[in-house]
């Protein structure tokens, strides 16, 4: 069974009397652990297919299931608990609240959880320290360089540790050393056993994913898949980092 099963996906969005199909009967499965880089060129469809593959975005028709899960079934405070438990999102824009310095920023998501604040400080320090931004968690997303913020919204994803990552241009602020290190960063949580689509116009960024999938006019023309490693137990128990990859600001 796969992690993610997309049937027959259409988006129409209409304006006055001009109606643009954004998809177009999209269909594929996505197992779990795979690295999936979504590309196509500009009103391709590949957002909109990875905010109604997140929840955030209904289609007009087709189905999304995650872990066997119809998710348009639920109702909304269904539907924002799956977000809040399986996926965890990176835009390019960081969406980081001004006003919350960098430990406020992360923990965000887990403010409906129930969990007790002194535990929740714990787990955002211990994301923090593995992004290397522990030293700045008191500063204001302002007093950050772009990858400083990107770091920061990436950890912030991670908190609630999701299943999946549906990253969107995570790197289309960001100068080339930068990016590379981003980048570094989804390859490691994929090894960890994150499953990770990320939509991007970077074509040499499909050397770090295990599939790539492309977008035209709001149907899929390419769908190259490789080989998938299998990943070890310890790994899909959620191993602490191992290793510091940010050599990059």
């Amino acid at each position: 069974m796969s992690l993610i099963e997309i049937e027959n996906l259409s988006k129409v969005y209409t304006i006055g009397d001009t109606s643009t199909h954004a998809l177009r009967a999209v269909s594929l499965q996505i197992d779990d652990g795979e690295f999936v880089t979504v590309m196509g060129p500009s009103g391709s469809g590949k957002s909109t297919f990875l905010t109604i593959v997140g929840g955030l975005s209904a289609p007009m028709s087709g189905r999304v299931v995650i872990d066997e899960i119809d998710i348009y079934s639920l109702r909304r405070d269904g539907l924002s608990d799956l977000r809040r438990e399986y996926i965890g999102f990176v835009f390019q824009s960081f969406n980081l609240v001004p006003y919350l310095n960098v430990l406020e920023n992360v923990l965000l998501p887990l403010a409906p959880t129930g969990m007790q604040a002194k535990k929740q400080t714990a787990v955002a320090g211990d994301i923090l320290t593995e992004v290397g931004l522990y030293e700045k968690a008191k500063h204001l997303p302002g007093e950050l360089s772009g990858g400083e913020q990107q770091r920061v919204a990436i950890a912030r994803a991670l908190i609630n540790d999701p299943l999946i990552i549906l990253a969107d241009e995570p790197t289309g602020n960001l100068d080339t050393a930068t990016s590379e290190s981003i980048m570094q960063l989804f390859k490691l949580l994929n090894e960890r056993g994150k499953t990770i689509l990320m939509v991007t116009h970077n074509p040499g960024y499909r050397s770090y994913s295990t599939r790539a999938i492309d977008f035209r006019d709001g149907t899929i023309v390419g769908d190259d898949m490789k080989y998938i490693p299998q990943m070890s137990a310890d790994y899909r128990e959620g191993r602490e980092f191992q290793q510091n990859i940010w050599t990059h600001d």
